[in-house]
Parts: structure tokens; sequence; C-alpha cells
């Protein structure tokens, strides 16, 4: 039987002791948080914001279950992720515009361990699982957009056959087109219908011509604007390098 001295086995005793206390942080798991930091390099989070932050939690009735300060983002964590939202939501009205609040999650090993920098192994965005987006899109500046677009148009086609007109502006989602003569009012109807078969020009009144988008129209306009923003997203992650292509 091989022996070996004593001193070696304290040594395998104490790698084993250490290695396994620096690995305790990894079976405590993640908590809610919700993180902030300065919005601009002159705003500096320090102990005014995180009395300003506590008083506006207890003011709404949250209460964090811990704290974490690293001198320049602070974090707060909560219980369950429905009183990290709510939170979020206070600080941010607590704050105004001049911070970053955002959600996170951080470890739930107690802090005596963070102090020793026993800190668990964070996973990569591949061992998580990749990005979920959630793509939103402001329909209605889409459709205000191109209004604005077919306005130019307008006036451009009634330039380009000497129809002489007063104004073409948006008016609640249609174009409303406001002439000098009444008696062209039919002209216009028929110029506009031939030019732009895909919007109805009808008639407001005695001296104005509104065309109107159909159901169909706004619906392409709707689909286009999505599929646009999707083109961006595409463009811009894609060309940093991902696993699968968006």
């Amino acid at each position: 039987m091989i022996k070996f001295p004593m001193w070696k086995y304290f040594i395998v005793i104490c790698a084993v002791i250490v290695g396994f206390l620096y690995t305790l942080p990894n079976f405590y798991g993640e908590v809610p948080a919700v993180q902030i930091s300065g919005g601009r390099s002159s705003i500096v989070v320090g102990p005014d914001t995180i009395s300003q932050v506590s008083s506006g939690l207890k003011a709404d009735g949250i209460e964090p279950t811990g704290e974490v300060f690293d001198g320049k983002t602070l974090k707060f964590k909560f219980a369950n992720t429905d009183t990290q939202l709510k939170a979020r939501d206070a600080i941010q009205q607590t704050l105004g515009d001049n911070y970053i609040v955002a959600l996170n999650l951080i470890s739930a090993s107690p802090d005596w361990m963070s102090s020793i920098n026993a800190n668990p192994m964070f996973l990569g965005l591949d061992l998580r699982g990749g990005v979920h987006f959630l793509l939103e899109v402001d329909m209605d500046a889409a459709v205000k957009k191109t209004l604005n677009k077919y306005v130019g148009d307008v006036r451009r086609d009634l330039r380009n056959n000497q129809i002489r007109y007063g104004a073409v502006s948006v008016d609640n989602g249609s174009v409303l087109i406001q002439l000098r003569d009444p008696a062209t009012a039919n002209l216009v109807i028929d110029q506009l219908t031939k030019d732009f078969p895909k919007l109805q020009a009808v008639r407001d009144g005695d001296s104005n011509v509104r065309i109107v988008v159909s159901a169909t129209e706004m619906q392409t306009i709707k689909e286009a604007a999505v599929k646009q923003n999707i083109m961006t997203l595409h463009n811009r992650v894609n060309e940093l390098g991902v696993a699968e292509p968006i």
C-alpha cells in the first residue's frame, strides 16, 4: 500500500472543501430583481438613490427581500415576478426618466458567499435557451405615415393634371382635399379613382373630396409595417452572428 505524507491528505481535503464551498452558490438558483442604473454618465447611483427607492417601495407597500449595490448599479431582490413587476413600475415612477430601471435575475445565495467571491456560474444565452423577442409595432404611426405619403402623391397627381385645389391634408384617418372650385369635384374623383385604384374617392360636402382607405388596404399597410420591422430586426441581429437566423 502506497502511503503519502499527511500534509498531502490535508491539501486534498482543503481543496475539496473549498471547491464544494464555491460550488454551493449554483444550487441556490436565482430570484427576480429590479436593476437601477444611471441613464447618463452624469447620473450617479448612490446612498441617496437607495434611500429614495426604499421610501418609494415602502409607500406602495412593496417589501424587497434584499438589495445589492456594486458601486455603479443597484439591485433589489423580490420574492416573485408579480412583486418584481409592481416594484419596477413603482421605482420608475419614483426616480423618473433619469434612471434606467430594468428587470433582472440575480443569485439567491447568501450575502456572506458573495463577500468571499463565491458567485454562481452565469449561463450564457445558448444555455438559457436563447432570446425571445416580443415585437410591438406602432400601427397608428404606420398608418399616419402612409396617409402622409398619400397626401404628397395626391398633390403631385392634381398638379400634373392641372387641377386646382385649395389644400390636401390628413383628416380622421383619411385624406381630405379642399377644392377651390366645387365644379371640379367630379373631375377630381374620376382622376383619383383612375390613378389610385386601391383608394376610394368620395364627395364630402359641396367643395371637398375625401379619400378613404379601404379595410383591405388598411390591413395591407399594417402587415407591411410588421414585415418592415421584422426585416430591420433580422438585419441588425443576424449580422452579429447567431446560431439560428431570425
